[in-house]
């Protein structure tokens, strides 16, 4: 019956998917403060407080994203960085849903002057929670300390390089885990056969009364 429930009611999911987020997070941040804001207007579900970084994070436990919710995202990144209350946003889908038509599990980009990053299927990757916020504390780090003979458009594209080959890498697993299921499935047969074959053959020499010694044994 609690199942039943969490399955079908948004609520109890919605507060499931925080609760989880929440308690990750404490654990890999002891120094950190999180507010709960998903009752107030605009204002994502958490605000998460560690070192330089005023983060906005929205969590979304759903089997698939809706353009409103990445929409109504970025409007409320627009209305917290307007009154300077945040300096970095983090979009985590719990679920796997795609971010975007070309990323999967993991996407950074810079809007409104702060970086924001879009992370997928973190039920199963909740490393990628701890992740991101490590690239959104250096980036805001850096934005701060802008220097003007750096250009921040080589750092955006080095870093869509890096993000790049992380989803490769989480598509690899993907397919590693398939393959070694199918070890296992191969390997439990393949002895369920020996066992077959061997207890076909004992059988043979015992029905069959066959004289054996030591070494035919």
């Amino acid at each position: 019956k609690f199942f039943n429930k969490f399955d079908s009611g948004n609520v109890e999911k919605g507060n499931f998917g925080e609760k989880f987020i929440y308690s990750y997070i404490i654990d890999k941040f002891s120094n950190c403060t999180i507010t709960d804001t998903h009752k107030n207007t605009s204002f994502g579900d958490m605000l998460f407080k560690y070192d330089k970084l005023n983060t906005m994070i929205e969590s979304k436990n759903v089997n698939s994203l809706k353009k409103d919710d990445i929409n109504k995202f970025y409007k409320d990144i627009n209305i917290r960085t307007e009154n300077n209350e945040i300096n970095s946003a983090l979009f985590v889908s719990l679920n796997e849903c795609s971010i975007s038509e070309s990323c999967r599990y993991f996407s950074f980009e810079i809007k409104n002057k702060i970086p924001i990053i879009f992370i997928s299927n973190t039920f199963k990757n909740p490393e990628l929670i701890r992740i991101s916020i490590i690239i959104l504390n250096y980036m805001t780090k850096f934005i701060t300390n802008f220097n003007n003979n750096l250009c921040i458009h080589n750092i955006v594209n080095e870093l869509e390089n890096s993000i790049h080959l992380i989803n490769k890498q989480f598509e690899y697993i993907d397919t590693d885990k398939k393959l070694i299921t199918k070890f296992q499935q191969n390997l439990t047969a393949k002895e369920n056969d020996l066992d077959k074959l061997l207890d076909t053959i004992l059988s043979t020499i015992h029905n069959n009364k066959l004289e054996t010694n030591e070494n035919i044994d």
